[in-house]
């Protein structure tokens, strides 16, 4: 998989940080194959490596997602991998909950693999464990990961372990890292991982590197003495009905058996004690049994009838209170936001005496089909939330007029035909010149001469 050491830096600017303000604005990125390119530029070395070394990982959509492959066992189960890459929008360190995979990404190789079939078992591999990724992507992984094993690293030491909450359950493993010389300061840690159907279980093995001894030898300080088992996807052994809780199955069962034989039953303690006729006894025993059954039963039902009037008393009473509660606050509700209309205003009225527009010169393309206009004529004015932020944005202006050319350029007849494609391209300017102030200064931008000849 790749990690933040395979991503080439100097290929991009130092300003060139990808930063969006949603998911979905990223998502609009990585869908187009031209920004896709650029974005994924200083991994080139690093998907030619993964084309000669591992040709059978054959990577989906130029590189975005690194594979998605399955394998079936000899014990008869398929299981299926699939790699995504964490690492395409490294550029600084440290990086944390600045980093995403994208749902994008995550989407397409979930497409590709439901086309592969039924699996047993899904494994799912990224570089940087999800504590690591948008706040907000990490609720995204939760509602697709579900039922998931995830395999990441980063971190150089082993964690994770299974979680089940209300959102579902998975399991994820980190691994820690095995490094190329034996004198690294960091210690050289790896596990491997058992799946055992027929025990219901996912067993680690810890090893780590012995510096003096120049050799690997078991992990006793992670783990129970270099092992530890996690229930399969939380799928637990069902507990016998004859089997108390912490009770083994087999100490639940009674010394004495009853067989039947020529319509009599007798019971046997042991090897060692006499059989008795029990046909008449065993009767009536079991008929006070069910008798006795039959008036807990009685009272059993009672007592529920009692509880549910209760519980429905209880529930009709809170309702009639929370209407009336309800009822009063949305008479409180309807004067207090009259009051907060005027308080909305008055703050867009303040910000706007604070900002300012600046205008640029006009920018003059040819159009990139050769259809009824060849030329394109804009005038564009930025609205600059604050006077302070003047500075910056003139100092910034080369690099929106080179990213402002290239986007002008690639327009099309078709593109700009209607009312839709031009708000279409206004959207895109301000997304990439909101990416290189690298601040939020940006308040819209403005088409003051809109020209097609």
């Amino acid at each position: 998989m790749p990690g933040n050491h395979d991503v080439n830096r100097q290929v991009y600017r130092p300003s060139d940080v990808p930063a969006y303000e949603n998911m979905r604005a990223l998502n609009r990125e990585l869908e187009n194959e031209e920004y896709r390119s650029d974005l994924f530029k200083g991994m080139k070395d690093y998907f030619n490596f993964m084309k000669s070394a591992y040709p059978h990982l054959k990577a989906l959509d130029s590189g975005l997602v690194p594979f998605v492959n399955c394998y079936s066992t000899e014990c008869g189960k398929t299981i299926a991998f699939t790699g995504l890459n964490s690492t395409w929008m490294c550029r600084k360190s440290p990086d944390q909950g600045q980093i995403a995979i994208g749902e994008y990404q995550i989407k397409r190789a979930l497409k590709a693999f439901n086309e592969k079939g039924a699996t047993d078992l899904q494994i799912c591999l990224f570089h940087h464990p999800p504590a690591w990724l948008w706040p907000e992507e990490r609720k995204i992984c939760r509602a697709y990961f579900n039922n998931t094993i995830l395999l990441c690293g980063h971190l150089h030491e082993p964690a994770g372990g299974y979680t089940e909450d209300l959102d579902g359950k998975f399991c994820q493993f980190q691994a820690g890292g095995a490094y190329l010389g034996s004198e690294s300061t960091w210690p050289s840690r790896f596990h491997y991982i058992t799946f055992d159907w027929q025990k219901n279980c996912t067993r680690l093995d810890f090893r780590k590197f012995v510096k003096d001894k120049r050799k690997w030898v078991i992990d006793s300080e992670t783990g129970d003495d270099g092992v530890k088992t996690f229930h399969l996807m939380g799928v637990k052994t069902e507990k016998s009905a004859l089997t108390a809780p912490g009770m083994d199955q087999s100490a639940s069962l009674d010394k004495t058996e009853l067989i039947r034989e020529n319509g009599d039953v007798k019971e046997i303690k042991d090897e060692s004690s006499s059989v008795v006729e029990q046909s008449s006894v065993s009767s009536i025993f079991s008929k006070e049994k069910d008798i006795k059954s039959s008036k807990k039963l009685k009272h059993t039902f009672r007592q529920s009838y009692i509880l549910l009037f209760l519980f429905l008393l209880i529930i009709s009473s809170i309702i009639a209170y929370r209407l009336g509660k309800i009822e009063s606050r949305s008479q409180i509700k309807d004067i207090n936001k009259e009051e907060q209309v005027k308080i909305e205003i008055k703050k867009e009225e303040k910000s706007k005496e604070n900002s300012i527009l600046v205008s640029l010169d006009p920018f003059i393309v040819n159009l990139a089909d050769q259809g009824k206009y060849k030329y394109l004529k804009v005038v564009i004015q930025f609205e600059i939330v604050d006077k302070s932020h003047k500075t910056m944005f003139t100092q910034k202006i080369p690099y929106l007029k080179d990213i402002i050319i290239m986007i002008l350029s690639s327009q099309s007849n078709k593109s700009l035909s209607d009312i839709k494609g031009r708000l279409k391209l206004k959207d895109e300017i301000l997304l990439r010149a909101r990416k290189i102030m690298g601040k939020d200064i940006l308040e819209s931008l403005y088409f003051t001469e809109f020209v097609m000849q």
